[in-house]
C-alpha cells in the first residue's frame, strides 16, 4: 500500500498501483431531476414543478416531486435550480417575469427573479443556487412563478439542460 497526506490532513491510500483510493470526500446523497415533458404554468401563480425524470439519485431520496433527506444524511447541502420558459410572444416593450423558489419543508429558502423586456420567440431563464442545512426528513422542492403582459399560461421547457433541480451534501461541512 502507498499513501499520501494532503495539506488539509486528509489521507489518501491506494493499493499500490493507484487503482483503489480511499479517504476521498463523499458528496452523497446527491440527485438531479428534470421534466419529461413541458409543464404548463398559469400566469401570476406559484406552481410546483413536477420533476418526473431522475438523471441520478444516489440514495433513492427523490420522490413525489421532492428530495427528502434520508437517514444518516443530515448536513449542509448545495441546491441548484434552473427553469426555462420558452417562446414568449411579445415585443421589446412588453415586460415579463419569472421567479424560482427553492423551498425547504414548504418555506422559501432561495428566491431568484428575472424580469425583462423580451422580443417575440425569446426564451427566458431563472437560475437559483443556495446552501442550506438539512436534517433527516427535511425536504426540498422547486416552484416557479411567471407573469406576462398577456396574462396567459406558459410552458416550462423540459429540455434536459434547461429545467432541472439538483443537489448534493457538502462533504466535511
Amino acid at each position: 500500500d502507498a499513501s499520501v497526506t494532503l495539506a488539509s490532513g486528509t489521507m489518501l491510500a491506494t493499493d499500490g498501483d493507484g487503482s483503489s483510493l480511499t479517504g476521498l470526500p463523499n458528496n452523497t446523497p446527491s440527485f438531479r431531476v428534470r421534466l419529461s415533458g413541458n409543464q404548463s404554468v398559469a400566469d401570476s401563480t406559484v406552481t410546483q414543478i413536477t420533476y418526473d425524470t431522475e438523471d441520478w439519485d444516489t440514495d433513492s431520496a427523490f420522490a413525489s416531486n421532492k428530495f427528502t433527506v434520508p437517514s444518516g444524511g443530515a448536513g449542509k447541502y448545495c441546491i441548484s435550480m434552473q427553469t426555462m420558459i420558452g417562446s414568449f410572444t411579445g415585443h421589446l416593450t412588453t415586460w415579463y417575469a419569472i421567479v424560482n423558489y427553492i423551498k425547504k419543508n414548504g418555506t422559501t429558502v432561495c428566491q431568484t427573479e428575472d424580469a425583462q423586456f423580451l422580443a417575440a420567440g425569446s426564451n427566458f431563464y431563472a437560475r437559483s443556487s443556495t446552501c442550506v442545512s438539512l436534517a433527516e426528513s427535511d425536504y426540498i422542492e422547486g416552484f416557479i412563478y411567471q407573469k406576462n403582459a398577456a396574462g396567459t399560461s406558459k410552458d416550462v421547457d423540459s429540455s434536459t439542460e434547461m429545467t432541472f433541480l439538483e443537489g448534493f451534501k457538502i462533504a466535511g461541512a
